[in-house]
């Protein structure tokens, strides 16, 4: 397990750093240590995506989805379960789905940073922009940094928005607190 989690944030940092190549090289490694990680399924559909893999993206969305109902049906308020079927249905292009999953979601009585971001990125794929930018200044004011908005590539059209320039200019000290 601990080489599959050094593996994923090495994946990680490449996936933010625009590096889908090698993302998805470590994502694929990383699943083969431990191929129920709900991360490592999103994130190498999110890098496949990137790279312009639709069917091995879709594939591993897919998967993610698969894994995160299989953990729901051990623990129905899993929140990494919901955010991982809310974001990956975004992702599909299914939109119903992803909100139903962010509303259960969003009745969870404790959610931090990274799940706020989720949600960002869901409601922005489902073309909300206003609820998106309410979740991307939630995720800032529950411990996300404004580099993790910045760097997301799914937020890419939201950040020519003139009320996400707001909210950068609001919290330019979110910028690197972790």
């Amino acid at each position: 397990r601990p080489v599959a989690m050094a593996m994923r944030n090495m994946a990680f940092i490449d996936y933010y750093r625009d590096n889908f190549q090698d993302a998805a090289s470590l994502y694929e490694r990383s699943l083969a240590h431990e191929g129920s990680d709900l991360d490592g399924w999103v994130g190498l559909g999110d890098a496949r995506h990137f790279l312009g893999d639709e069917s091995g993206a879709v594939d591993a969305w897919r998967n993610a989805i698969n894994y995160a109902q299989a953990q729901l049906d051990v623990n129905a308020n899993d929140t990494w379960a919901l955010d991982a079927i809310a974001t990956s249905n975004a992702k599909l292009g299914h939109p119903d789905e992803a909100l139903a999953a962010s509303a259960r979601l969003l009745q969870a009585e404790r959610l931090d940073g990274y799940h706020y971001l989720g949600l960002t990125i869901t409601y922005e794929l489902t073309n909300q922009r206003d609820r998106a930018i309410e979740f991307a200044k939630r995720a800032l004011e529950s411990g996300a940094t404004m580099i993790e908005l910045e760097a997301t590539a799914w937020l890419d059209n939201m950040r020519q928005d003139p009320n996400f320039a707001t909210l950068s200019a609001q919290f330019a000290d979110h910028r690197a607190r972790r």
